[in-house]
């Protein structure tokens, strides 16, 4: 959504310059544009990758590597404003994900099934 947004505003810019828009028009949409360059840079969201071995949360900013084996389950839990992930290890602990790294739930719920882990939600 955000990156849709810095499009908009690329979008709203270049029609602005091209039908000769007054400076003030510019404020505001070159503001928005560059708080949501900002959003885009200072906190891209990582996601995580899953292997038939390994799920990997955050790959890009701090992974953390957890074996495929030591898995038990992995919990969605919906509120009203967000979504959580907490990934339930065999050994008793806990690992919340953050929730950018949460992907898409049908196609993340086949991949789990395809290396043996249980979804649970709710």
């Amino acid at each position: 959504m955000t990156r849709a947004a810095m499009v908009i505003c690329a979008g709203m810019t270049v029609l602005a310059a091209y039908h000769g828009a007054p400076w003030y028009f510019y404020v505001p949409v070159l503001s928005a544009g560059g708080l949501l360059l900002y959003m885009l840079i200072a906190n891209p969201v990582s996601g995580l990758h899953l292997h038939d071995d390994v799920l990997i949360l955050s790959p890009l900013l701090h992974p953390r590597f957890i074996p495929v084996g030591d898995v038990a389950s992995v919990e969605i839990i919906s509120w009203s404003d967000s979504t959580d992930m907490v990934i339930h290890l065999k050994s008793g602990e806990s690992v919340a994900a953050a929730s950018g790294d949460i992907p898409p739930r049908a196609a993340f719920r086949d991949a789990l099934a395809r290396v043996g882990i249980p979804l649970k939600e709710r």
